[in-house]
C-alpha cells in the first residue's frame, strides 16, 4: 500500500486528479506517447540529440517521429529546426532537459498552446 500513499501525495503536491506510477522515465514517456497517439496527436517532434531512451520510448509506443536540432550552446531547441518540425505536422513536442540544463518550458508551452501542440 506504500505506492498508494506515494501516489496520493504526488497528486496532492502537483494538484493533479490522475497519476500513474511507473518503473522509469522511459516507461512514463512511452505511456505519454501512447496517450498522444490515442488522442491523434501524431507525429511526435523529438530532439535529434538526447538520451537513447527517448527513441526507446518512441519505438515502444510505435509512434512516428520528426527530429529537431538543438542549439549547441544552450541545448535548447533550435528555433528554425523546431519550426520546420512543427510545420511538417508534429502534433506533440517532446523537450529533454540535458546535463542539468532545463529546457525553455514556459516559452514552449505558450507556443504549443498557440499551435495546438501537446508538450511533453
Amino acid at each position: 500500500m506504500a505506492g498508494g500513499r506515494l501516489l496520493e501525495g504526488l497528486l496532492a503536491m502537483y494538484e493533479a486528479s490522475v497519476g500513474i506510477l511507473t518503473d522509469s522515465g522511459t516507461s512514463a514517456l512511452r505511456l505519454a506517447l501512447s496517450a498522444a497517439a490515442d488522442a491523434g496527436r501524431l507525429p511526435v517532434a523529438m530532439p535529434a540529440y538526447s538520451c537513447y531512451d527517448l527513441a526507446t520510448a518512441a519505438i515502444g509506443a510505435d509512434v512516428p517521429v520528426l527530429l529537431y536540432d538543438l542549439d549547441p550552446l544552450t541545448l535548447e531547441p533550435d528555433e528554425a529546426s523546431l519550426t520546420q518540425a512543427l510545420e511538417a505536422g508534429a502534433r506533440t513536442l517532446v523537450v529533454a532537459h540535458l546535463f542539468g540544463r532545463p529546457g525553455p518550458v514556459d516559452r514552449l508551452l505558450l507556443r504549443c498552446r498557440d499551435e495546438d501542440v501537446l508538450l511533453i
